[in-house]
């Protein structure tokens, strides 16, 4: 059975929400980021490797095998698991890679042009938005929660401005 514990879209991937908070409420002993880019360069790989707060396993794999793992019951088997994206494209290849989650949590993704502020710290564009909207279609709940101190807020309930 697996142990994933949270999915989330952060852009920061791990920063001092993700560590202090995000770990401290789900009880995670490991953060898995899943990026095809990330995966390729080994200074990054060692960058999020060394970032690990004490007690904290860190682990990064590509959109494919992060699909592969989870049929195979491999992907988060024996320890409480935040799984975290970088990017909304990226959660979408790993869900047709296999990796079906139940829930995603977009975060903190970042603004700039062609972006509209959905939610508190959450912006998205066009694209991100067509992306959730076809992960929901898939039976993935999504939701937006920018910071753990931000409510939580259901997909459906805030897309209007892409409607």
């Amino acid at each position: 059975m697996s142990k994933v514990v949270l999915v989330r879209v952060d852009s920061r991937l791990i920063h001092g929400q993700v560590v202090l908070k995000c770990l401290k409420e789900t009880k995670a002993k490991r953060i898995l980021i899943v990026d095809d880019t990330i995966c390729q360069d080994p200074l990054m790989v060692q960058i999020f490797t060394m970032a690990a707060p004490e007690g904290v396993q860190i682990d990064l794999l590509d959109t494919k095998t992060a699909g592969q793992s989870y049929l195979a019951g491999t992907l988060a088997p024996d320890m409480p698991t935040i799984v975290l994206f970088k990017r909304l494209e990226q959660a979408r290849a790993a869900y047709q890679a296999g990796f079906h989650m139940e829930e995603l949590e977009i975060g903190s993704v970042g603004g700039g042009p062609g972006r509209v502020n959905v939610s508190g710290a959450v912006t998205m564009s066009q694209e991100e938005a067509a992306i959730a909207d076809w992960l929901v279609d898939k039976g993935v709940h999504v939701i937006l929660q920018g910071t753990v101190e931000d409510a939580q807020m259901d997909w459906r309930d805030v897309q209007k401005p892409f409607a």
